[in-house]
């Protein structure tokens, strides 16, 4: 019984065991397993942030990528711009050496001159005097120099004749030129009669002295830019230069106490100091301006001579005589004889005159209207008060800021034909190729 009971014993210890054995066994795998899936889980991890590094990697060369080919098309664009320029600048210089010649006695033949440059369109014509020699020695400017501005604008309160939108143009004309023609504000001067400061004022000295300012120390490829916006009006011509026998003018502030500055003292004061290749630009909205600079080349859209235009005068002056007569005026008629006879003694001075003021600057002169013409003082939407050059010339520009001399001029007119009768001129110290881009 004894031997029985001990074997028994034995075998329940041997199960027991056995169980402890297995339990062991089991506990160690479950102890491999939780190690074997936190392995996997870190594993799991690992690649996850491996994958996002790579995505980040290939987020990164894309960005650089894109870059890259930023970079590309802006030089390429740069690259562009710049030939553009040099072909520009190539084609001005050879424009400009066209009409070199070394020999002194060297005579131009219009001829040769009508083929190297292509006719504008049918209905635009350049308007040269026939009796005025081209220039041999003039030069366009690339405009890549100095920069300066000068704005003037007199709305003359208090006077007899006070005007509204002289000063808004200025402000409108200051912020346009800066900004699309890249004209720096400490090389731009103001004068207006709003001003409290009396040297800013736009009185005839302070006017005149502003004009040499503008043009002083002028080199090659400079480019000056001189905008008036106020009245501008007519007088007796006293040296026998116009045909007409009558010298344009514009308003200073002071008008009443110092004067007018006419046509012969503006040329003089802008003109005549600059040198071959520098450029002026000049905008005259006013009234009867449209030689106020006395350039001697202008540019219409009826294709008639400036030699023809005295005979359309005295046609004109006949008519007015007429009509005189026949109401009765005698003083009219004693005036229009006087102008008729004027222009009669005048035509053969006007050559010598045109002569003299004929430049190898780069001059260009955009008026309001004909020397015959008012310019209007009116308003606008979006420009409140205002000359209509002044805002017809920055509604083009801001169209299409790539315009030739001819589209200027004539999209200029056809925003101001629908409401008003003036006719903006264009006019130049040397002959033009209307179809070059406009830029200063």
């Amino acid at each position: 019984m004894t031997h029985h009971y001990d074997s028994e014993s034995e075998e329940e210890r041997s199960d027991e065991e056995y169980e402890e054995e297995q339990e062991v066994v089991e506990e160690e795998e479950e102890e491999e397993e939780a190690q074997e899936s936190g392995n996997s889980e870190e594993e799991e991890e690992e690649e996850e942030e491996e994958e996002e590094e790579a995505e980040e990697a290939e987020e990164e060369e894309e960005e650089e990528e894109e870059e890259e080919e930023e970079e590309e098309e802006e030089e390429e664009h740069e690259d562009e711009e710049d030939a553009e320029e040099a072909e520009e600048s190539e084609a001005a210089e050879s424009d400009a050496e066209s009409f070199e010649e070394e020999d002194d006695d060297f005579e131009y033949n219009l001829d040769i001159f009508a083929e190297a440059v292509p006719p504008p369109p049918s209905g635009w014509a350049v308007n040269h005097n026939d009796r005025v020699p081209l220039p041999n020695r003039f030069k366009l400017s690339n405009c890549k120099g100095k920069k300066r501005a000068l704005f003037v604008g007199c709305n003359y309160p208090g006077s007899s004749a006070p005007l509204t939108g002289c000063i808004n143009d200025v402000i409108n004309i200051r912020t346009f030129v800066m900004k699309q023609y890249n004209f720096k504000e400490e090389d731009c001067l103001t004068l207006t009669d709003d001003q409290q400061d009396p040297e800013l004022q736009p009185t005839k000295l302070n006017m005149l002295a502003a004009m040499k300012w503008l043009v002083h120390d002028a080199q090659p490829n400079d480019s000056y830019f001189f905008h008036f916006s106020g009245h501008g009006g007519q007088e007796l011509d006293m040296d026998g230069e116009e045909d007409d026998g009558i010298d344009e003018n514009i308003y200073p502030s002071d008008f009443v106490e110092s004067g007018t500055i006419n046509d012969d003292v503006l040329h003089e004061t802008l003109v005549g100091s600059l040198p071959a290749g520098c450029r002026l630009t000049v905008v005259l909205d006013c009234c009867h301006s449209g030689s106020a600079l006395d350039l001697p080349y202008t540019y219409s859209s009826t294709g008639a001579m400036n030699s023809d235009e005295i005979f359309n005068d005295m046609s004109s002056g006949v008519n007015e005589t007429r009509a005189a007569l026949l109401r009765g005026d005698v003083e009219a008629v004693l005036r229009n004889l006087d102008l008729m006879n004027r222009r009669l003694e005048n035509k053969d001075n006007r050559e010598y005159a045109l002569q003299v003021k004929s430049s190898e600057a780069d001059c260009i002169m955009l008026s309001g209207c004909k020397d015959s013409q008012t310019s209007a003082d009116t308003y606008q939407e979006g420009f409140g008060r205002t000359g209509a050059l002044s805002w017809s010339l920055i509604t083009t520009l801001t169209q299409n800021p790539k315009q030739s001399y001819l589209e200027l001029l004539n999209n200029v007119r056809d925003l101001l034909k629908e409401k008003y009768s003036q006719k903006p001129q264009l006019s130049s110290s040397h002959p033009v190729d209307l179809n070059r881009r406009f830029t200063m």
